[in-house]
């Protein structure tokens, strides 16, 4: 009988879970599908907008925003595909983390300021990862630094916290 009840809760609970994470997910979607119309309707009046100045102060601060504006859009465009997309998975693979670290480091190196110092802090650590996320998600972060560093250092670390995830570092 302890068992049946057990069992009988345990569905319940599950059943629960599922009404629950659909509901949420029917949320998301709502969420995404109301900042994609938005994102096309601005789209356009943001285009005639920038198009629209001449070269005045005034028109060149306008113009900067439409172009922040126009980014912002953008960005928000990719959180949408973001979104979507987070129920599948990457494919993944065991890859070597200071190998990786120091390419990413060279390459963004190119967009750092003269008197900027690349430093690469990384063990020699394999981890199981996607490698194309990772490289994305890990330039952008160094391409940021790169923007507001003018002189000092850029540093990329990489810290393991346990068997299944590590953490990386940049400072500037």
């Amino acid at each position: 009988v302890i068992l049946f009840f057990l069992l009988l809760k345990s569905i319940y609970q599950t059943r629960k879970s599922k009404k629950s994470l659909k509901l949420s997910n029917e949320s998301n979607a709502q969420k995404s599908n109301f900042i994609d119309n938005i994102s096309t309707q601005i789209i356009p009046t943001l285009d005639v907008m920038e198009n629209a100045f001449g070269s005045s102060s005034f028109d060149e601060t306008v113009k900067k925003s439409v172009a922040s504006l126009k980014r912002r859009v953008e960005n928000m465009q990719t959180y949408i595909s973001l979104e979507n997309t987070r129920e599948e998975t990457y494919p993944m693979s065991n890859v070597d983390i200071q190998q990786i670290s120091e390419a990413m480091m060279q390459k963004a190196s190119s967009d750092f300021n003269s008197g900027v110092e690349a430093v690469v802090t990384v063990p020699r650590v394999s981890i199981k990862t996607n490698t194309e996320a990772l490289e994305k998600i890990v330039s952008y972060l160094l391409h940021r630094a790169a923007l507001n560093t003018e002189r000092g250092k850029i540093s990329l670390e990489f810290k393991k916290r346990n068997a299944r995830s590590g953490q990386f570092i940049i400072t500037d």
